[in-house]
């Protein structure tokens, strides 16, 4: 009887320790990551016009390229991408929350996980949140890209 109080405890501390590093390392690490990718990939994207391409963006956009064209191609190019926060609250993928969205805020908790793609032309604007409280400058991440 003792050896399994000691084991369920062992499993729940287990449990417990697999989803600290989930919300607490893995995920926050994953948001980083793609929100430094796509910034690294909109500026090679540009790159391709700037060199006399024409075409950008998979060959979705035509060049000049413009902070619209480019939101709405990384929309389309990244619609399975899922944000890693929601994926598992008992949403079928499906449905679950794209990555990449086309929103202004990354300050709410609700924004977590999420990469925020919106525009002052001529400046393209990649925010997002990857631990709460998203309202904490230290949980955001902010860039931004002249387009022209």
């Amino acid at each position: 009887m003792k050896a399994i109080v000691i084991f369920i405890v062992f499993c729940a501390a287990i449990g417990w320790f697999a989803g600290f590093l989930q919300y607490n390392g893995i995920m926050p690490s994953f948001v980083v990551d793609q929100h430094d990718e796509i910034v690294s990939y909109i500026k090679n994207e540009i790159k391709k016009c700037k060199s006399g391409s024409d075409k950008f963006l998979n060959d979705l956009k035509k060049c000049p390229a413009t902070p619209k064209k480019i939101i709405s191609a990384i929309l389309v190019i990244h619609k399975d991408s899922l944000n890693p926060f929601t994926f598992n609250e008992n949403i079928l993928p499906k449905k679950s929350p794209g990555l990449f969205r086309e929103n202004k805020s990354n300050n709410k908790d609700d924004d977590r996980g999420f990469i925020n793609l919106n525009y002052l032309d001529p400046k393209l604007i990649i925010k997002s949140c990857f631990r709460k409280p998203c309202s904490k400058d230290e949980n955001r991440k902010i860039n931004s890209i002249i387009v022209r």
